[in-house]
């Protein structure tokens, strides 16, 4: 059973309708169900998924992360951050699979989305193939997804934003990220100290002070992405062949060794994209088109013109629905994808 679960009604005094949403602390023993109809979920202390227990969150679900109201009992705390900020600890198996329409959504509550508010996903599984999450968005974390000890997590089409470091890998972890957005976050898009991830399909923009930050003893596969205008440095202790262009990809753009752009990725609506029509260059239609229309946030889908469009991975298993080469960022890929 879990501890500490209650749901609140909260009433509006300008509205005749009532809004219902779930408070929620403590730890998951059995497997559980997030739903659209109990949504938002607000957390107010740690919530731990135990080893042997199982939590989907369907589509549409948005998660909200409170500032702690005590100090959780019996639960352990990563470090002192964690002793003064909300985690998700997942030691079992965690489904969070929204879809572009309708995508799971993990923020602080009542909170700037700049202002770092709880401390994170933090994945301690081996679960292989059991902690997939995609079609999200997570902002206002220390680190938006953290994966310790050796975790094998899915991380696919998710959009990190305004974290102090979107994804940090750590712990002889390979986590397989494809199809995600890295934008805004403070120190570092994506961290990895002492661990193999797979990086493919995905975008690294305007974080702040570095966009791929590893170590000594990190060797990561990172193939097919864009990585570009990331304050200081796009790559830090990396293979110095990374954003180093070799050759031209099968659209004519420069990419480096293993496949990754070096250029804006021209979103939908924005600046870059107003100079390159007048400019005359040649448009494209991302294979997202189709669901343009049915986006509500479309801040990061892709330009006619971007750069980014048939430029991922041509393995077999990323490619469009149409058998097309994929197109980069949180709006690409396979409906399934399955490492």
């Amino acid at each position: 059973m879990k501890k500490n679960v209650f749901t609140v009604i909260f009433l509006s005094l300008f509205s005749r309708f009532a809004f219902a949403g779930t408070i929620i602390e403590g730890v998951i023993t059995e497997n559980e169900w997030w739903t659209p109809e109990k949504s938002p979920y607000v957390i107010t202390n740690d919530l731990v998924i135990a080893r042997n227990a199982r939590l989907v969150i369907e589509p549409g679900v948005e998660v909200l992360i409170e500032r702690p109201v005590k100090m959780p009992i019996g639960i352990e705390q990563t470090d002192h951050l964690d002793s003064f900020s909300v985690a998700i600890k997942v030691f079992g198996a965690l489904y969070a699979v929204g879809t572009p329409q309708n995508p799971i959504i993990f923020k602080g509550k009542d909170v700037e989305e700049r202002y770092t508010h709880w401390y994170g996903i933090v994945i301690n599984s081996r679960r292989t193939q059991e902690i997939v999450i995609g079609f999200a968005v997570i902002s206002s974390a220390a680190n938006g997804i953290c994966v310790k000890n050796g975790g094998i997590p899915v991380i696919r089409n998710t959009l990190f934003e305004f974290n102090n470091v979107g994804l940090r890998i750590e712990g002889r972890s390979s986590a397989r990220v494809v199809h995600c957005v890295f934008a805004k976050n403070y120190l570092a898009g994506v961290r990895v100290l002492d661990s193999n991830p797979y990086i493919y399909n995905s975008i690294i923009t305007n974080n702040s002070i570095i966009g791929l930050w590893g170590d000594n003893n990190t060797e990561i596969e990172f193939k097919n992405n864009l990585c570009w205008g990331n304050g200081d440095k796009n790559y830090s202790n990396t293979d110095p062949n990374l954003g180093v262009m070799k050759k031209l990809n099968s659209n004519g753009d420069s990419v480096d060794i293993a496949g990754n752009l070096r250029c804006d990725p021209i979103f939908a609506g924005s600046v870059r994209e107003n100079a390159v029509k007048k400019a005359g260059v040649k448009e494209k239609t991302p294979y997202s088109t189709q669901i343009f229309d049915q986006i509500e946030d479309k801040r990061y889908f892709l330009s006619p013109y971007s750069p980014c469009i048939d430029a991922g991975t041509p393995d077999k298993m990323f490619r469009e629905n149409d058998g097309s080469l994929p197109d980069l960022g949180i709006f690409g890929g396979a409906e399934t994808i399955r490492f």
